[in-house]
């Protein structure tokens, strides 16, 4: 097997423990804190991305989580965007949400790469 069949392999299966394993426990973590749903924001460029903020929404207010918690959706968000969008931070770059709806166990990502676009126009003089 070579470096990149590895490598797809090991996203694979992080993938799958990520949706199977990470995934159940964190909404039911979520839900425990009152959080119907959350959503983050993200972009990056030039080889740098990051998370950049969390909206929590919870039944008739925002909810503030604990900073493990908080951690723990940051990460499962980034390692979800990495595997889908591996790259996304690079060049140009990208930007979007995570949305999570914790009633539906849904993740959605509204994601938006970045491009810089080359006209061709000749012209003789």
């Amino acid at each position: 097997m070579g470096y990149m069949d590895d490598y797809y392999t090991r996203q694979a299966a992080r993938k799958t423990e990520l949706l199977t394993e990470v995934k159940p426990v964190l909404m039911g973590k979520l839900k425990a804190a009152g959080v119907l749903t959350a959503e983050i924001s993200y972009s990056g460029y030039g080889d740098s991305g990051e998370m950049e903020s969390a909206e929590l929404q919870g039944e008739d207010m925002q909810v503030q989580l604990t900073r493990d918690l908080a951690k723990e959706l940051e990460d499962f968000a980034y390692e979800m965007l990495y595997i889908e969008r591996g790259g996304w931070e690079i060049n140009e770059g990208s930007s979007g949400t995570c949305e999570v709806d914790v009633a539906a166990g849904t993740v959605t990502f509204e994601h938006h790469t970045n491009i810089t676009d080359t006209q061709y126009e000749p012209f003789t003089i």
